[in-house]
């Protein structure tokens, strides 16, 4: 964000009244570069707050605090919170069928082939699950979360375009340790963790010999492209009660704390890229009872920007009805484009679901890509 300093020094130099100001920014907030186009990578994602923007820095409970802020835990009831043993997710582009149509008649034709024919889209699914135990200071368990995402796109250093792949598969286990202070006002939390991470990852021009040959090509760039690591890490969180009728909290998590793949399975190849450290701050707050309310959240992602991503793609904003806790209906903006969500649960299963959008090119509306997502919970629930 060197960009933006400078423009915020340059307006303050000039005395530019408040609109030159505003307008000074915009290009900063809006663009971003980096060496590949992606979406923001996380070990894991929860469905429930999809729906609303992504957001729950500052109201995460149960095992969904493990990923978003540690410090939630111990917002639990009781000494025994959750058992989770099973919580399958799947995300997947809703426009997946569009390949399928280029699919038609091409048997001939490679994979990547197929893809091109389909400029300037990306493709993306995921899969995820966590099975764990959650105490209202304790909780331990072990996760995993496979995504693959495809992009192709133009640019104008190669006008012929090209062709990403990024597919990361992460298996991963956890303990997690939390602390209610100052009478409930102020949460601690502190997550430990273990990850093994497979990553592939590579561009090919669309004019290169490869881009015609046979999926054999492909596999031969996914096999000279793979790196696989394990490697250790921590997250901090911290939860503020500002205000207990209505529910309003902030919350901060410095997450990925020396979260590097220094184990690696092959040296010549090399790790697979670190998980980045980030500090994230959310604010949360509604109106109504326990039973019946409305909350707002806003979440601001990377806030030192250690990613080099665009404000919009770490920015939520979430907007959520829930009735006792058993049914929700969600809608928000992730990355500046609207989502949707809801749920519907018991105390021993739990069903969300939606449609969220994210950016996968590097300023806002290059390269949208909506997907749909769902998760079944089971077990016995907060």
């Amino acid at each position: 964000m060197d960009g933006l300093l400078k423009k915020i020094l340059y307006a303050y130099k000039k005395k530019l009244n408040l609109a030159s100001f505003i307008i000074a920014l915009i290009p900063s907030l809006l663009i971003e570069h980096s060496i590949f186009a992606e979406a923001i990578q996380r070990e894991y994602r929860s469905a429930n707050f999809l729906g609303k923007g992504d957001t729950g820095i500052a109201d995460a409970k149960g095992f969904d605090a493990i990923f978003y802020n540690p410090a939630g835990i111990a917002q639990g009831k009781g000494i025994l919170n959750e058992i989770i043993v099973a919580s399958p997710q799947a995300e997947a582009s809703t426009n997946i069928m569009e390949l399928k149509n280029s699919v038609t008649g091409q048997s001939g034709s490679s994979v990547l082939q197929v893809l091109s024919q389909n400029q300037n889209k990306s493709y993306s699914a995921v899969i995820q699950n966590y099975s764990g135990v959650i105490f209202r200071k304790v909780a331990i368990g072990a996760f995993a979360r496979g995504s693959a995402n495809y992009y192709n796109y133009t640019d104008l250093s190669i006008p012929s375009g090209f062709s990403q792949v990024d597919t990361n598969v992460r298996y991963g286990a956890h303990l997690t340790l939390a602390q209610p202070l100052l009478n409930d006002r102020i949460f601690i939390g502190l997550n430990g963790k273990y990850l093994q991470k497979d990553q592939i990852k590579f561009k090919i021009d669309s004019s290169s010999p490869d881009y015609s040959g046979s999926n054999n090509i492909l596999d031969s760039l996914k096999s000279t492209n793979q790196r696989k690591g394990a490697g250790i890490g921590a997250d901090i969180g911290m939860m503020f009660l500002l205000e207990k009728n209505t529910g309003t909290q902030l919350g901060i998590a410095y997450r990925n704390i020396g979260m590097t793949y220094r184990w690696v399975a092959d040296s010549n190849k090399g790790a697979p890229a670190a998980e980045p450290t980030t500090l994230d701050v959310g604010f949360v707050s509604s109106i109504g009872t326990t039973r019946n309310k409305i909350s707002l959240s806003v979440d601001v992602v990377d806030v030192l920007n250690t990613q080099k991503q665009i404000f919009l793609k770490r920015s939520h904003i979430g907007l959520e009805y829930s009735l006792l806790d058993m049914f929700g209906v969600q809608t928000g903006i992730n990355q500046g484009y609207w989502v949707y969500g809801g749920y519907l649960g018991t105390k021993v299963i739990r069903v969300e679901g939606g449609v969220f959008t994210e950016e996968m090119g590097n300023k806002y509306k290059e390269n949208p890509n909506q997907s749909a997502f769902v998760r079944l919970v089971v077990g016995w629930l907060n």
